[in-house]
């Protein structure tokens, strides 16, 4: 009797113990299943949210600028009743900084021919300006102001049927303009603008005092990082 008493105290025993071992197992097999599938997936410690609004952030930096165009330029006053309008390169070369502003120095050659009917002289203007320019927005079309101050290399050439009569003068000049560019390509824009130039002659150039200019240019505009 003693040892049918024992034997069923082992096996009520070794039945607890087999499901107490059974229990355990899957519970924490199920706790660790369900925290890692809560979990979102982390790549180097960040969170992809937080990488993605970093990445898009733009880097605002400076950028040197190369200009070139070619000028149809107007006459207005005495200097319109015997000049046609007249033709010529441009070129500037400055640093856009991250506020808009653009600082350059600019240069060029405009030759206005006679009007029919007059005498054979020529006017050629030579300008050296330093300009500075605003640009509104960053966007693929950016309209801007600008203005310009420096001098103007002056020549009047007269042929006739004698000797040729040269005068050359060194003259104050300053210029106001608007215009609008268009992206091209990367950093490559086409611009058009307008402006008006304050020459200030003296009554050997064109009789007047000063010699206002309308010139209109179209050209490439090019931004070197």
């Amino acid at each position: 009797m003693k040892n049918l008493l024992l034997l069923v105290f082992l096996g009520t025993l070794f039945s607890s113990s087999s499901v107490w071992a059974d229990d355990f197992s899957p519970m924490n097999q199920d706790t660790i299943t369900q925290t890692n599938n809560s979990t979102a997936p982390v790549a180097n410690n960040t969170l992809p949210s937080v990488a993605a609004n970093n990445a898009a952030v733009p880097t605002n930096i400076g950028t040197w600028i190369f200009q070139v165009d070619g000028e149809t330029s107007f006459p207005t006053g005495h200097l319109n009743n015997v000049a046609a309008e007249g033709w010529g390169p441009e070129g500037s070369f400055g640093y856009r900084f991250p506020q808009n502003i653009t600082l350059s120095i600019e240069t060029g050659y405009v030759g206005y021919a006679p009007k029919n009917g007059m005498l054979n002289t020529t006017w050629d203007v030579v300008p050296i300006l330093l300009k500075c320019q605003y640009n509104f927005g960053n966007i693929n079309i950016q309209p801007y102001l600008f203005l310009g101050a420096g001098i103007a290399l002056n020549a009047q050439s007269s042929s006739f049927a004698g000797p040729s009569g040269v005068v050359s003068e060194t003259d104050f000049l300053e210029e106001g303009g608007l215009g609008i560019s268009f992206a091209l390509l990367t950093q490559t824009y086409l611009f058009i603008q307008g402006k008006v130039e304050v020459d200030n002659t003296s009554s050997n150039y064109a009789g007047d005092q000063p010699t206002v200019l309308i010139p209109i240019d179209v050209g490439l505009n090019i931004q070197v990082n």
